[in-house]
């Protein structure tokens, strides 16, 4: 599907009373909403949505796990698919297979004969693969029974965990995230990367209601409004919220429609949409050079239960491994390193973030040219390595790709708790370069790294004490290539010969083509307690390996991405997700730093890039578009507007008419004034934040 613009909105209450009221109450130009139980009513609901320009999903009408129905009993077939016709191109699909990653997340006792009237867990099984099968074929029976006898038409999930690439195997259409049971860090990429391999539309329906927090406190509308500004910043193509906006109903408090704290929630979601309307967001999503692999047939969810592919009735080796704990790394991505460690060199440090400030978790079934988007490719968690996988991540290297694996990512049996059998039983001289020969320990030992390789490796004299020492299995190794580099070595001596260190490889990287395959010769995952110290180092090095021209220095408590306008201009945007104090920047262009900037509590802030020259609106509800080195800036406010030159040569440039001539260096603050673009004088009226009072009766929404 083609990107398309930003669609923010909410879900709402059943009927046309409910459409009328949140177009009252400002809130998007989406809805999440049951159909009325009634084929004229329905009929009509979506006529009206299509003449008012509201763009509708539609919830589950199947009860999840079997073939009963949920909602809208008196519908039949042609009454849904004529609802839905009646909406247009405003109609985008319909919910289907809802939580269905929950038969893998959720408790045990939820699934096991369906205790909570919802799915059943998955039979037994005997391998990761045949696993992978029995859930996709489960998923697709729901999927295929939806368009036969349910009505036709674009399906999407709404899912919570890492398992969209198997849901789309099922047949699903489009992508959304229940967000907030997991971690967004993690997830938000995980959907992603799932839809970038497809090409499907995606969006998250924030569940803030549900999982925002245990009270509806001033931390809780905190997290809401970061939810949605992390979203945004994200790339996701619809936002909206599943509850927590119209009614609260927790454990402890009970808020009405008219509560203060619900208001403040519909006053969030208000002004998010006022400046998603005021400021346009690039359609084609962040940059993203760092793709993690989701490997072949790896059955772990990424949130709350630890056993893989939901295998609860077997033995102890179907609970969660090292390989399901490799996950638990990518919050390595996310931290800012040890400010004491030996091994983190250089002028400044861009830890914290990855590289453009975002990863991707890729399917490994993914087609080539997806897998070529990403500069940087790493395994972490479960693989099954076959031919053709293998002749994939090759022709990957061979273009240009930089790829890193560990020696469990080649393991050909996909029986779980089987030993590891390497592909080609371990003659992987076409890919690395080198053939598996032997297998030592385990072991307790340590790394020294060697001077030739291309990561950012701290290197030092053979004869100093090794490091990121653990309980490891190294391979015994025979390289066979000129071609290979031997980058790290297992050590467990102070006073060893670069010949004794080549002997026992670490790390190898083999050129290959125009690109680099690298490799950790053990026999243990990056999550295991032996290897994950220098598996946190690796993906730290890798990460700062894939930094590109433009960089961000900031805590971790900053979240960005980069996106770039039709018209050159590059747009950064920063989210500061500490709730109570302020966070500094500073922009980083081609070893140019520019001063610091400041981000208050849970704010966003955005920031151009003219060729070299870095302006930066004091508030975010502005758009800048350009035409050659003239500037417009279209800004809700009368505001300050700082211009950095952080170039070698002067530059010239026009903003709103002005002549600007700033050497290089030169830090300057001017002011814009308040203008509208044609067309949004909407989003610019004084008392646009303002709610209307409504008698708001029926609050209940899908979900």
């Amino acid at each position: 599907m083609q990107a398309r613009k930003l669609l923010i909105g909410a879900s709402v209450p059943v009927g046309l009373v409910a459409i009328e009221q949140f177009i009252q109450l400002k809130l998007g130009e989406i809805v999440l909403l049951t159909l009325p139980d009634d084929r004229d009513e329905a009929i009509r609901l979506m006529q009206y949505c299509r003449e008012k320009k509201i763009y509708v999903m539609v919830s589950e009408l199947q009860r999840r796990g079997d073939h009963r129905r949920w909602r809208c009993p008196s519908l039949s077939k042609a009454d849904v698919e004529a609802a839905s016709a009646a909406g247009g191109e405003y109609y985008l699909g319909r919910y289907c297979i809802g939580e269905a990653g929950g038969v893998l997340y959720w408790p045990r006792s939820y699934t096991i004969n369906r205790k909570v009237h919802n799915y059943e867990n998955l039979p037994t099984v005997t391998s990761s693969r045949e696993a992978a099968d029995t859930y996709v074929e489960y998923m697709r029976e729901f999927i295929d029974y939806e368009r036969r006898e349910v009505g036709s038409g674009r399906l999407l999930n709404v899912d919570s965990s890492m398992l969209f690439k198997y849901q789309m195997q099922a047949g699903i259409d489009d992508l959304c995230l229940e967000m907030l049971p997991g971690d967004p860090y993690r997830m938000l990429p995980a959907i992603r990367g799932c839809a970038r391999s497809g090409a499907r539309f995606w969006g998250v329906h924030i569940a803030i209601g549900w999982y925002g927090g245990f009270e509806f406190d001033q931390l809780w509308l905190k997290r809401w409004r970061q939810s949605l500004y992390l979203s945004f910043l994200a790339g996701a193509e619809f936002i909206f919220p599943e509850s927590g906006y119209y009614d609260c109903h927790g454990d402890n408090k009970s808020f009405d429609f008219h509560h203060p704290v619900m208001a403040e929630a519909r006053k969030i979601l208000r002004e998010f949409y006022r400046f998603g309307k005021i400021h346009y967001r690039p359609s084609d999503g962040p940059e993203v050079r760092l793709g993690i692999i989701s490997g072949q047939y790896d059955g772990c969810p990424g949130l709350w239960n630890p056993y893989f592919w939901g295998q609860y009735q077997q033995g102890e080796e179907w609970k969660d491994s090292a390989a399901e704990r490799s996950w638990q790394l990518t919050e390595v991505l996310n931290t800012r390193e040890n400010p004491y460690s030996e091994l983190y060199l250089g002028e400044c440090s861009f830890s914290g973030n990855p590289p453009c400030g975002q990863y991707d978790i890729v399917p490994a079934e993914a087609p080539l040219e997806v897998l070529q988007q990403y500069p940087y490719l790493v395994f972490l968690g479960w693989n099954l390595m076959d031919e053709t996988l293998h002749a994939k991540l090759l022709a990957y290297v061979r273009a240009g790709g930089e790829l890193l694996l560990w020696l469990p990512h080649c393991n050909a049996n996909d029986q779980r708790g089987g030993p590891i059998r390497l592909f080609r039983d371990g003659d992987l001289r076409e890919l690395f370069g080198v053939r598996i020969i032997g297998r030592r320990g385990p072991e307790v030992t340590g790394v020294k790294t060697l001077p030739g390789g291309t990561l950012p490796l701290p290197v030092r004299h053979a004869r100093r004490d090794p490091v990121l020492m653990g309980n490891v299995s190294p391979a015994v190794v025979e390289v066979c290539s000129d071609a290979v580099q031997v980058c790290a070595s297992f050590s467990d001596e102070h006073g060893d010969t670069v010949e004794q260190l080549q002997a026992s490889p670490a790390l190898i990287e083999h050129r290959l083509g125009l690109g680099k395959a690298r490799l950790v010769t053990a026999f243990d995952y990056p999550g295991s307690d032996g290897m994950r110290s220098l598996a946190e180092h690796l993906l730290r090095v890798t990460a700062l390996a894939g930094q590109g021209e433009l960089r961000l220095l900031c805590s971790d408590a900053v979240r960005y991405s980069f996106c770039r306008q039709h018209d050159g201009l590059q747009i950064i945007y920063a989210l500061n997700s500490e709730f109570d104090f302020s966070q500094n920047l500073r922009i980083w262009l081609g070893g140019e730093v520019s001063p610091e900037f400041s981000l208050l509590p849970s704010e966003m802030g955005v920031f151009y890039l003219l060729d070299r020259v870095l302006l930066h609106p004091l508030d975010k509800n502005c758009q800048l578009r350009r035409e050659g080195t003239a500037l417009t800036v279209f800004s809700l406010n009368t505001q300050g507007m700082t211009m950095v030159n952080l170039g070698q040569t002067d530059a010239v440039l026009t903003l709103n008419g002005e002549n600007c001539h700033l050497p290089p260096g030169e830090f300057r603050q001017v002011t814009v004034l308040a203008q509208c673009e044609p067309g949004k004088e909407e989003f610019s009226a004084g008392n646009y934040l303002q709610e209307p009072h409504l008698t708001v009766t029926d609050t209940k929404l899908p979900y």
